[in-house]
């Protein structure tokens, strides 16, 4: 199944599932199940494809990941949507620690960000596991700035404005220096 979603071939995926010909969560030797590969590749038809056909949306690979949070590494938020509709556990942490939110801030902070981080906190997201990288590496504080729902969670948490702009100016020190 792994050769044919990287050959993109949708009609025969759907044929080894309607025949049953393969296990939908068989793992290749890095533990990628048939709906990572096809999550890494952006072949949204086929991921809708397995997971109608029962794939398992929070299977987990030799690195601690599951689809959403291969899809969150990657930036692509439509099917982290999807995925998260579809049952993906949104509190689901990596080998390395990473959390879905921590994915997601690592490769945007834009408006898709910003909705994706709703639908996190929609389907339950736990910040606890993020409180203090949110205040040391300062996304809490440009998150704050763009969504006032975003800045009342951050606030819970204690991500007070000071300890962030310390943050930033350690992280960032030209990016948010006022001109004038």
């Amino acid at each position: 199944m792994h050769i044919v979603i990287e050959n993109g071939l949708y009609d025969m995926v759907e044929i080894l599932l309607t025949h049953n010909a393969y296990d939908i969560n068989q793992e290749d030797r890095n533990g990628q199940t048939p709906l990572m590969l096809a999550v890494i590749l952006g072949e949204e038809e086929i991921i809708r494809l397995l997971v109608r056909a029962g794939a398992d949306v929070n299977e987990i690979n030799n690195a601690g990941k599951s689809a959403l949070l291969i899809a969150l590494e990657d930036g692509n938020f439509d099917i982290a949507e999807y995925l998260i509709k579809h049952g993906g556990d949104v509190n689901t942490v990596d080998h390395l620690g990473q959390s879905a939110l921590f994915l997601t801030m690592n490769n945007n902070t834009d408006h898709k960000c910003i909705k994706l981080l709703k639908k996190l906190i929609k389907a339950g997201y736990s910040f606890e596991k993020d409180r203090f990288w949110l205040k040391d590496d300062g996304f809490g504080y440009s998150l704050c700035s763009c969504d006032k729902s975003v800045s009342k969670l951050l606030k819970k948490l204690d991500c007070s404005r000071a300890s962030l702009d310390r943050s930033l100016s350690t992280h960032f020190p030209l990016e948010f220096t006022k001109v004038g």
